[in-house]
Protein backbone atom coordinates (compact mmCIF):
# COMPACT_ATOMS: atom_id res chain seq x y z
CA UNK A 1 0.00 0.00 0.00
CA UNK A 2 0.89 3.68 -0.68
CA UNK A 3 0.85 4.21 2.95
CA UNK A 4 3.84 1.62 4.03
CA UNK A 5 7.28 3.37 3.90
CA UNK A 6 9.24 -0.04 3.06
CA UNK A 7 6.43 -3.35 2.41
CA UNK A 8 7.66 -6.22 4.66
CA UNK A 9 7.56 -8.11 1.01
CA UNK A 10 10.58 -5.30 -0.21
CA UNK A 11 12.39 -6.13 3.18
CA UNK A 12 12.50 -10.06 3.20
CA UNK A 13 13.81 -9.55 -0.62
CA UNK A 14 16.55 -7.09 0.44
CA UNK A 15 17.45 -9.64 3.31
CA UNK A 16 17.14 -12.19 0.73
CA UNK A 17 19.55 -10.49 -1.63
CA UNK A 18 21.78 -9.49 1.44
CA UNK A 19 22.15 -12.93 2.18
CA UNK A 20 23.26 -14.22 -1.02
CA UNK A 21 25.70 -11.57 -1.46
CA UNK A 22 27.25 -13.21 1.71
CA UNK A 23 25.98 -10.59 4.13
CA UNK A 24 25.28 -11.13 7.74
CA UNK A 25 22.46 -8.06 8.40
CA UNK A 26 19.08 -8.92 10.21
CA UNK A 27 16.52 -6.31 9.72
CA UNK A 28 12.76 -5.71 10.54
CA UNK A 29 10.22 -3.22 10.63
CA UNK A 30 8.92 -2.65 13.78
CA UNK A 31 5.77 -0.66 12.66
CA UNK A 32 4.83 -3.42 10.56
CA UNK A 33 1.94 -4.16 12.47
CA UNK A 34 0.55 -0.43 13.46
CA UNK A 35 -1.90 1.98 12.06
CA UNK A 36 -0.42 4.96 10.61
CA UNK A 37 -2.02 6.39 13.57
CA UNK A 38 0.03 4.34 15.88
CA UNK A 39 3.18 5.17 14.33
CA UNK A 40 2.50 9.28 15.00
CA UNK A 41 1.46 8.37 18.37
CA UNK A 42 4.23 6.80 19.13
CA UNK A 43 6.25 9.26 17.55
CA UNK A 44 4.57 11.76 19.82
CA UNK A 45 5.24 9.96 23.24
CA UNK A 46 9.19 9.89 22.02
CA UNK A 47 9.74 13.67 20.65
CA UNK A 48 6.43 15.41 22.37
CA UNK A 49 3.57 15.89 20.52
CA UNK A 50 5.34 19.61 19.46
CA UNK A 51 8.07 18.40 17.93
CA UNK A 52 6.54 15.44 16.53
CA UNK A 53 3.90 17.59 14.61
CA UNK A 54 6.59 19.76 13.24
CA UNK A 55 8.46 16.73 11.62
CA UNK A 56 5.75 15.02 10.63
CA UNK A 57 4.40 18.13 9.10
CA UNK A 58 7.70 18.10 6.91
CA UNK A 59 6.28 14.78 5.03
CA UNK A 60 4.68 14.48 1.90
CA UNK A 61 1.76 11.72 1.79
CA UNK A 62 -0.27 13.28 -1.63
CA UNK A 63 -0.40 11.69 -4.47
CA UNK A 64 -2.28 14.31 -6.62
CA UNK A 65 -0.17 17.69 -6.39
CA UNK A 66 3.52 16.14 -7.66
CA UNK A 67 1.60 15.55 -10.80
CA UNK A 68 0.61 18.96 -11.09
CA UNK A 69 3.11 21.23 -12.57
CA UNK A 70 2.35 24.70 -13.51
CA UNK A 71 -0.27 24.51 -11.42
CA UNK A 72 1.10 27.16 -9.18
CA UNK A 73 0.97 24.66 -5.94
CA UNK A 74 4.19 24.34 -4.20
CA UNK A 75 5.65 21.05 -4.42
CA UNK A 76 5.16 20.17 -0.80
CA UNK A 77 1.17 21.54 -0.91
CA UNK A 78 -1.33 18.43 0.21
CA UNK A 79 -4.49 17.74 -2.10
CA UNK A 80 -6.39 16.52 1.51
CA UNK A 81 -8.73 14.00 -0.67
CA UNK A 82 -6.38 11.51 -1.93
CA UNK A 83 -6.16 7.88 -0.37
CA UNK A 84 -2.70 8.67 1.17
CA UNK A 85 -3.99 12.23 2.33
CA UNK A 86 -6.91 11.28 3.66
CA UNK A 87 -4.87 8.12 5.50
CA UNK A 88 -2.62 11.34 6.66
CA UNK A 89 -5.00 13.31 8.18
CA UNK A 90 -6.85 10.21 10.06
CA UNK A 91 -3.42 9.61 11.55
CA UNK A 92 -2.99 13.29 12.55
CA UNK A 93 -6.40 12.95 14.06
CA UNK A 94 -5.63 9.42 15.56
CA UNK A 95 -2.60 10.95 17.11
CA UNK A 96 -4.43 14.01 18.73
CA UNK A 97 -2.08 16.23 16.47
CA UNK A 98 -2.02 19.21 13.83
CA UNK A 99 -1.19 18.84 10.30
CA UNK A 100 0.77 22.04 9.71
CA UNK A 101 1.30 21.66 6.11
CA UNK A 102 -0.78 23.11 2.99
Amino acid sequence: MSTRITHPLVLSRVREALRALGGHVESENPFTVMTKGEMHAEAAAALGKQDAEKILSMSHSCSHVRYAVGTGYPPETQCGVCFGCLVRRSAFHAAGMTDTTI
